[in-house]
Order: structure tokens, then C-alpha cells, then sequence
């Protein structure tokens, strides 16, 4: 039996932007490497699309790609019964590679409203799971398929207890999920760790993380945790090389093999030291490290770059104007880039008074370094606290401080703090 797995392609990431073919240029090359393979079927780890509800032009060449496994050659794949579940199964879906699906959590949407992998089932493009399964017969072998699609991270312990999927006997059992896996991702929230799992499955198939790996579970199978065919988050574990994945079952073992995506765009993720330097001079090191790392590059490449350094008394981290460079690069490169430049500590802000730096100035610095003897994690943006409190703007203080508390970028509004019921 040999089982096909491709990882999280969200459809439609970038749209409007130079990037908007990316995800659908990337998932065209995954399904038709893995279709070349001759797999019974496919499993897709949710967050197939980027939003939980798709423009008509995103629907459009997801569909171009997702009827790519129903015309291929049918498999000996065939529908054996199901696991927990009322809805019957569209025949229309074994006309080639069946292709069995849970929903991410860019997908997720409130009880009762359709999530657009649902839709995918009802026309016949796929099998959709949610705290169900079903069985599949190829040849001499059973394949028992279980998945849960994304649920929010705090939920996921309680939700795991309530379903309890147990392997079924005397087939091959896969459990599939979308959700963050410790050690990982490391987050505040309680989530469980790979001994955590149900045991006893033979395979672990987990989308959400977008870096590949392969782990084990003490009680059971392999854990693939399968990444992403796109570079969504531009983080430094991203710039390992996008894959999909072929799992040969045989009766007395099972392989896995990595395939290898050959044209996504490339990422590359540079850290720019500066030391202690002036603007002008973290402008120029920067230019010339990003101008290095692009002709190293093949073709357009994604590049992320963190710049670091210490700024001399009386400068602010709003002094470096680093933008015009993402203009300057952008015939070559697509460059994003974020500054982590201290500022001088309190034992120079007297100079900095000396100097005629404005109130404002000083405070800022004051309070960074208050905010610091205090031990308060890094990341809160100081500027825009000031300001925010300093205009009496207390709610928008309230939603900095939050968006500080959960690794969010600060959109000055409530839309990054509403949970999928509508309610802040």
C-alpha cells in the first residue's frame, strides 16, 4: 500500500501580491510528483486554503489542481466502511486517487457554517474528516484513516479526551491532525507533546508546523509533521526545502520518503550584525549583506532579514530608516526587514539630555529601561506604548499589551483579537 501526503498549501496566500502564483504553482508540482508515484491515495493536512473563505478567483485554480488526483489513473483504492461517521461517502471521489482531508486552522469557521473542505467534499473533490474516519481496502492490505481538523490550541487537550480515536484491528491505522505539537513550536498554551497522542497508530500525520521533520511516538508509529509547500511566516526554520511525502506499507515494514519540491521560490533568512554603529552605517551594512545574499540566490528569491545592533545616545530605533532598501532590491529580490536595535541604556540618557534630545525622547528610553531592570520579555514595542498612554488611548493600550502577551504583530485595531465566534 503506498500513501501520499502533501502538507499545507494554502491556496491563496499572497493574493494580490507579486507572490499570488507561489502557492498554486507549488501545490501543482506536489500533487503531480506525488500522482507520478502511483499512490492508492492522498492525504492533505488541512489549511489547504490560506483563508476560511476563498475568493471565487482562489477557488477557481484551487480547483484546476485539486481534479488532478480524480483524472489520474484510478487506484486500487477501495471504500471499506467508516469510523464514526453519519454522512455517507461521495463515490464520485474514487473515480482516480481518492484524496481523504481535514480542515487547517485558516479554514476554521464557527459552528454551524460551512468551512470550504466541507465544500470540497460535497463536490466530490475529496473525503472530509472531522472526528471520523473511514476505512480503505487496497488489495491485500487495510488502511483505517482517523483525522480532527484544527481546533484553537487551548482547546485541543480537551477536544483529543473527548474524541479518543482508538486503532482500529488488523488494518494499517493513520491519525491525522493540524494543530501545534510541544517541543516543536514552544507556546504558552497547554498543548500536548507527541507522548501525549492517542496511542497505538501506526502513522502520525500533523500539518500546522511548516518546517518537515520525522519524530516517533513511544507507543506507536512515526509522527510526520509534513510542512508546508509555501513560506508563509518567513521564519528561520522555513528555509529547509518544501516537500511532499510517499509512505510505501509493506507487511513486515514501512518507508518513508521525502519528495522534494523543485520550484518553489527560494528563502533565504539573513542576520545583519551591526554592532554599535549609527544609522548611517547599519544602512550601509545592511545594503551590502542583502546585496551579497541576493546574488547568491537563484532566481526571485524570499529573503527575511533581521538587522542587530546598539545605537549611540540620542537615537532611536525610528532614526534607521531601513524601507528604501526593500525599493532598492525589489528588481531582485522580494525582501522584507525588521530592526532588533538597542537603544542606549539609562546610564546614558543624561548624556542624551545634555545633548537637547526632546522630553519625549528621554521618556522613551526611561521607561525601556525600567521595562528592563523589570525583566519584561522583549518584543513590546516602547514607542508606541508611550504614545498610546500619553494620549489617554487606553484600550489601544489594552490591545498593544495583548498583542505583545501572544507574539502579534500590533495592527492598531481589535480584528487580530477576535476568536471564531465573533467575541473579543
Amino acid at each position: 500500500m503506498r500513501i501520499g501526503i502533501i502538507g499545507d498549501t494554502h491556496f491563496g496566500f499572497g493574493h494580490g501580491s507579486e507572490r499570488e502564483d507561489d502557492s498554486f504553482a507549488n501545490a501543482k508540482e506536489a500533487f503531480e510528483k506525488v500522482i507520478a508515484e502511483k499512490p492508492d491515495f492522498i492525504i492533505l493536512t488541512g489549511d489547504i486554503f490560506d483563508k476560511s473563505i476563498p475568493k471565487p478567483e482562489v477557488l477557481s485554480k484551487a480547483a484546476d489542481i485539486l481534479t488532478l488526483p480524480l483524472l489520474a489513473k484510478r487506484s486500487k483504492a477501495r471504500l471499506a466502511g467508516t469510523i464514526r461517521r453519519k454522512e455517507p461517502v461521495k463515490v464520485l471521489a474514487f473515480h482516480g486517487i481518492p484524496v481523504v482531508a481535514i480542515h487547517g486552522t485558516h479554514e476554521r469557521r464557527p459552528k454551524g457554517y460551512p468551512n470550504p473542505v466541507e465544500i470540497l467534499e460535497k463536490m466530490g473533490l475529496l473525503v472530509y474528516l472531522h472526528g471520523n474516519g473511514i476505512a480503505l481496502r487496497c488489495e491485500g492490505q487495510m488502511a483505517g484513516i482517523q483525522g480532527l481538523g484544527g481546533v484553537p490550541d487551548q482547546y485541543f487537550k480537551n477536544v483529543l479526551k473527548a474524541w479518543s480515536p482508538v486503532p482500529e484491528r488488523n488494518v494499517f491505522n493513520v491519525l491525522v491532525f493540524h494543530q501545534t505539537i510541544k517541543p516543536l513550536i514552544y507556546t504558552q498554551v497547554d498543548v500536548p507533546e507527541i507522548a501525549d497522542l492517542p496511542p497505538g497508530f501506526d502513522l502520525y500525520i500533523d500539518g500546522h508546523i511548516h518546517n518537515p521533520t520525522i519524530k516517533s511516538h513511544p507507543k506507536g508509529g512515526a509522527v510526520i509533521f509534513t510542512g508546508s509547500t509555501i513560506v508563509t511566516q518567513m521564519k528561520e526554520n522555513e528555509v529547509e526545502k518544501k516537500r511532499a511525502w510517499i509512505v510505501d506499507v509493506g507487511f513486515d515494514k514501512t518507508r518513508i520518503k521525502p519528495i522534494e519540491l523543485d520550484g518553489v521560490r527560494q528563502f533565504k533568512y539573513l542576520k545583519v550584525e551591526c554592532g554599535e554603529a549609527g544609522p548611517k552605517e547599519i544602512v550601509e551594512k545592511t545594503k551590502k549583506e542583502v546585496g551579497k545574499a541576493i546574488g547568491e540566490a537563484k532566481g526571485k528569491p524570499l529573503m527575511k532579514v533581521k538587522v542587530y545592533g546598539k545605537l549611540p545616545a540620542g537615537i532611536s530605533p525610528s532614526d534607521v530608516d531601513l524601507a528604501p532598501l526593500v525599493s532598492h532590491f525589489s528588481e531582485k529580490a522580494i525582501v522584507s526587514i525588521d530592526k532588533e536595535l538597542e537603544a542606549a541604556t539609562l546610564d546614558k540618557v543624561e548624556a542624551a539630555i545634555e545633548e537637547r534630545v526632546s522630553l519625549e525622547e528621554t521618556t522613551i528610553r526611561i521607561l525601556s529601561d525600567i521595562l528592563e531592570k523589570k525583566k519584561v520579555p522583549p518584543g513590546l514595542n516602547i514607542e508606541s506604548l508611550y504614545t498610546l498612554l500619553s494620549e489617554k488611548r487606553e484600550t489601544e493600550v489594552y490591545d498593544l499589551l495583548l498583542a505583545w502577551s501572544k507574539g502579534i504583530e500590533f495592527k492598531g485595531d481589535l480584528r487580530a483579537f477576535v476568536d471564531v465566534e465573533g467575541k473579543k
